[in-house]
């Protein structure tokens, strides 16, 4: 696809186009000719990485360059945490947890739109992702507390962001 249809597909104006070739945030497209170039999808998909990282993270382009040199969007693993993270109840779940250790009946009570059913396993995909662990208390409690890792504190500035971004574009908040 040329350029224009590049835009189109990705929703990113030309001009952002040619600005991320340039900061080489952006792989050149395949050579036609000394003034064409031709894209495919992994530049839409590239494209699509990076406005989400500027406008609904709100990263500088230094931060998202380091995102995209650390190879944190190559297309399994950005496909493998878009499933995971796209799981209805996913990021809320992450997002209470966020405010610190919740046994299951405290997660039930502040989710409580979640059925039991979904709620674990929702727990279960993110403990095997590493997202999240769960502890069993010392005795005389006989209950488990489940918490974000190390690794899935990591999303608790991605969903701060997807949470001004929400209140920003929600029209319902924008009436009131």
């Amino acid at each position: 696809m040329r350029l224009g249809e590049l835009s189109a597909r990705s929703g990113v104006p030309i001009s952002s186009i040619k600005f991320y070739l340039r900061a080489g945030l952006l792989p050149a497209g395949h050579r036609e000719s000394a003034r064409q170039a031709w894209y495919d999808e992994e530049h839409v998909d590239r494209l699509r990485v990076i406005r989400s990282l500027v406008g609904a993270a709100g990263m500088s382009l230094e931060r998202v360059r380091e995102v995209v040199d650390s190879g944190g969007t190559d297309d399994e693993s950005f496909a493998w945490a878009a499933d995971l993270l796209g799981r209805r109840w996913t990021l809320d779940l992450v997002r209470v947890l966020a405010q610190g250790p919740r046994r299951f009946v405290d997660l039930r009570r502040d989710l409580p739109r979640v059925s039991p059913t979904v709620l674990a396993e929702r727990l279960r995909e993110l403990t095997a992702a590493r997202v999240v662990e769960r502890e069993r208390l010392a005795l005389p409690a006989t209950s488990s507390v489940y918490r974000l890792t190390d690794h899935g504190a990591g999303l608790v500035p991605v969903v701060t962001a997807l949470e001004a971004w929400a209140r920003r574009s929600d029209p319902a908040s924008a009436a009131g």
